[in-house]
């Protein structure tokens, strides 16, 4: 039997009643009645010995309820880290949101200001056209084009490549 012909099952023990896990053939025809810990138990044994497999049981039962505990512990945990993160990603976007607004109403002022007034010799700050700071726009405009957002593709973060590493960062 290959490796891909084997794999995992589960079964409900005959002696306490949990279901279990095992590893068989895919068209398994023979299943274990009793799991792992339950195989040395004695359905017909003594009152002793049942009385012994009760509290095998009853051990297991209980760890097996701490171990859910602890597990749902650490989910409630993850879960409020998630919404903590979530809350901090959102202030951040907010945060960015307003100050490109903010950005945006500054270079309006500006804009205003140093606009061509009626003769093409002066700007309207009153230095001769074009002023220092109309020059400093054109050529940032030139410099750093305005992005085209329409052709933008959504990779999802494990699809997207990885920047290349940099000395010194970490």
């Amino acid at each position: 039997m290959s490796g891909k012909d084997v794999v995992d099952l589960s079964a409900t023990c005959t002696c306490c009643r949990m279901e279990f896990a095992f590893k068989g053939p895919r068209t398994a025809y023979v299943v274990p009645k009793r799991c792992q810990p339950c195989e040395g138990h004695k359905l017909d044994g003594s009152a002793a010995e049942r009385i012994a497999a009760l509290e095998g049981h009853a051990a297991r039962a209980l760890a097996l309820a701490r171990s859910a505990m602890d597990k749902a512990r650490q989910f409630a945990k993850d879960k409020e880290t998630a919404l903590e993160d979530h809350k901090m990603s959102q202030r951040a976007s907010y945060r960015s949101h307003k100050r490109r607004e903010w950005v945006e109403r500054r270079m309006i002022a500006v804009l205003d200001v140093h606009t061509d007034s009626e003769t093409d010799s002066m700007c309207g700050c009153g230095l001769p056209a074009p002023c220092p700071t109309t020059r400093a726009l054109e050529e940032f405009d030139r410099e750093h084009p305005d992005p085209d957002y329409t052709g933008f593709i959504y990779q999802p973060p494990r699809g997207r490549p990885r920047p290349p590493h940099r000395p010194g960062q970490i």
